[in-house]
């Protein structure tokens, strides 16, 4: 069976590794190429390495670098030029800490223990959001020279 690949790749962040398999391994064999990591620093670097990591999917809680602060640091790296959408994982959704986190720039969040079906048609739709945001970025650049 030959599924298509997405050519955009899916950064997963969270500081448990066995989380980060687990979605991994169901992500790729939904037709998404997955970078894992399990920290905050090395989100960052593998953002900096992959430039079609345009997907982010995070947890909330790690003891380095929480995701809100992560997603901020990789909005200040994409400036401009670069697009990613990023979704949020929470083992614990205080109300408080949801509503910051969209107002960061999240696009949506999922509780853990995870819905995979869910999960997978919220990566989906922001890679539909993403594809739209990439495309306005392309023009913008066009029109710019």
């Amino acid at each position: 069976m030959n599924k298509l690949i997405s050519a955009i790749k899916v950064l997963v962040v969270d500081d448990e590794p066995l989380i980060v398999e687990e979605l991994c391994e169901f992500i790729e064999r939904n037709g998404y190429r997955c970078v894992p990591s399990q920290s905050g620093k090395q989100a960052i670097e593998r953002f900096n390495e992959y430039e079609d990591i345009g997907l982010v999917l995070c947890d909330l809680q790690m003891p380095d670098m929480d995701g809100i602060a992560l997603i901020q640091a990789l909005q200040r790296l994409s400036g401009k030029h670069r697009a990613f959408e990023a979704i949020m994982l929470t083992g614990r959704a205080d109300k408080q800490d949801v509503i910051k986190a969209l107002r960061a720039g999240f696009a949506d969040y999922y509780q853990k223990p995870i819905d995979l079906t869910e999960l997978l048609e919220g990566l989906q739709r922001q890679e539909v959001v993403l594809q739209e945001r990439q495309k306005n970025l392309q023009l913008g650049h066009l029109s710019q020279k």
